[in-house]
């Protein structure tokens, strides 16, 4: 079952994440960013994939806003446990994520990590597009 995420999901959406290498400099600090997603006015969702009262997925998605471009929706993360990949619960989270992006009449976009070959297969088969490489510069 897909469903809207609450912050008592924060261990499955924390778990999951370590996974795939997303930063997490304590579980407080992870804690708090996912309720500041949670609380940003229906500019972030994030939508997890439930079975057994488990979390075994979730994708963040959020309206991004440019001077230069039109809005679109951006996913920010998504992420399936490795016991079900490949079982189509990725395209499900995609595919609802993508129905919210038509609700608004936005693009979707996503960024992977030039490493993440399986990951840009994995978008393409869905109909994505590859459109650029890019640079990200970080101040720490």
């Amino acid at each position: 079952m897909i469903r809207i995420a609450t912050i008592n999901d924060f261990e499955g959406i924390n778990r999951l994440g370590t996974t795939l290498g997303y930063e997490v400099s304590s579980e407080e600090h992870a804690h708090q960013r996912l309720l500041q997603v949670l609380n940003a006015n229906n500019t972030h969702h994030v939508w997890v994939y439930e079975e057994d009262g488990r979390v075994l997925g979730w994708i963040h998605g959020f309206v991004s806003l440019r001077v230069a471009s039109d809005p679109f929706i951006e996913i920010g993360g998504i992420v399936v446990d490795d016991a079900i990949r490949r079982m189509g619960i990725g395209t499900k989270l995609i595919e609802h994520i993508r129905d919210w992006a038509d609700e608004l009449g936005y693009g979707l976009r996503v960024r992977s990590n030039t490493k993440r070959q399986d990951t840009h297969d994995f978008y393409k088969a869905l109909g994505l597009q590859e459109e650029k490489e890019q640079y990200v510069f970080i101040r720490r």
